[in-house]
């Protein structure tokens, strides 16, 4: 039903459609309990799921949005974990594949996957950030509304201030 009202019959969905769909469709569509579905997707394939090597929805879970229990009861923290689990290791990998080269170009690593999580993990076991970095604002159980940074964190200065001292944690 979602792939019918808001992509006609394509037999693929590319992420482009997505984004084009959300555009046009946010600003015009009136049946709120279906303009939520696609929020929802739009979210999902945004926020939580990290773009692949492919640019192509997975068509099983856009059929998912027609079930509204299936989709809440759906394990997307597992799967976010995983697939960010599944980055980090292919980005150690190719890291270290890159400083075994011999060049002087910069290595570094495109971190997919939902690594926003990592920072606020980071933040709960590193009292170092709490000082000067980010400000713990609360101590609620969902931890991720505990933080506040009242600017972008620079990479630079957590590598030469926290991650290089010898009394980490």
């Amino acid at each position: 039903m979602v792939k019918q009202l808001f992509f006609r019959n394509n037999t693929s969905i590319s992420r482009q459609e997505l984004k084009t769909a959300f555009n046009y469709h946010c600003k015009s569509y009136t049946d709120e309990e279906k303009l939520v579905k696609l929020v929802n997707l739009y979210f999902l394939y945004n926020v939580l799921i990290p773009k692949q090597n492919h640019n192509m929805l997975d068509l099983k879970r856009v059929k998912m949005l027609d079930d509204k229990e299936k989709f809440r009861n759906y394990p997307w923290g597992r799967l976010c974990f995983s697939l960010t689990k599944q980055f980090i290791q292919n980005a150690v990998k190719s890291k270290r594949k890159s400083n075994n080269l011999e060049t002087e170009s910069k290595a570094y690593a495109f971190l997919q996957g939902f690594p926003m999580v990592l920072a606020y993990w980071a933040y709960e076991i590193l009292p170092q950030l709490s000082s000067g970095y980010v400000t713990r604002i609360g101590k609620g159980c969902l931890r991720i509304l505990n933080w506040e940074s009242s600017e972008q964190l620079d990479w630079q200065d957590l590598e030469d201030n926290i991650f290089l001292e010898k009394n980490i944690g």
